[in-house]
């Protein structure tokens, strides 16, 4: 029974068909939070906007668009601080979450310690773990209900406004299970996701049983984690 509920209520994830090039939504969403400690400057409405801005750059899967619409290359976090509105500051945000973290990732050889599991994507093997880990240290409801409307400014890039609500509709899917969950989902349904095609699926889930609970990996988002929080301390200075 409880299996034919979840089932029926993950359908929605069908539409996170490739969902990131980069950070998964969950380490988006924890380092998001981790920014407005270090720059308390936004107010709650502030940070629903932030948020969403953070979220949004992938949306370009869906409006099948070019991704250089919703990604800047180079962000500094000056240039998010003095951002001419807290959903651009999101937006860069995410750019700079992704340039930061890829470039730790391969400083610290976290691929090639991937490349021993023998995944068919182990990009995309990573991000996954990565979001496993931080997914039982904090409750998501924010991130659930902040997607629950569209920002005005999302409707600014010339993108279908149906595929930014389809975007939201499965982002809130997403913040409402552990990944785990999703790509047991997914591995029984042969669906497709996080850039993995749905072949690939089913030995995706089998490592990431594994890499769930792998101490390596565990270390890894610890140090990821400590490595932004020095970042964003540095820039207070």
């Amino acid at each position: 029974m409880f299996r034919k509920f979840l089932l029926a209520c993950l359908l929605p994830l069908l539409l996170l068909t490739s969902l990131c090039s980069g950070a998964y939504p969950i380490t988006n969403a924890a380092l998001t939070k981790m920014f407005w400690e270090h720059f308390p400057k936004y107010s709650n409405a502030d940070k629903k906007q932030f948020l969403l801005g953070t979220l949004f750059p992938d949306v370009h899967y869906l409006a099948n668009c070019p991704r250089e619409i919703t990604y800047v290359a180079n962000v500094t976090i000056d240039e998010i601080l003095n951002a001419s509105t807290p959903f651009q500051a999101g937006l860069l945000f995410h750019s700079y979450i992704d340039q930061e973290r890829e470039s730790f990732v391969v400083s610290q050889g976290l691929y090639d310690y991937i490349s021993t599991f023998n995944s068919p994507v182990p990009a995309s093997q990573l991000k996954i773990a990565e979001d496993e880990c931080l997914y039982p240290t904090a409750n998501w409801k924010i991130c659930v209900t902040s997607v629950g409307t569209i920002a005005e400014e999302e409707k600014t890039f010339g993108i279908d406004e149906d595929a930014i609500r389809q975007w939201h509709f499965a982002l809130s899917y997403y913040f409402s299970y552990a990944p785990s969950t999703v790509i047991w989902y997914l591995s029984s349904r042969e669906i497709g996701a996080f850039d993995v095609s749905p072949q690939e699926m089913t030995p995706v889930y089998e490592i990431h049983k594994i890499l769930g609970n792998d101490e390596v990996i565990k270390k890894h988002v610890d140090n990821l984690m400590d490595h932004f929080k020095k970042l964003f301390a540095d820039a207070q200075k």
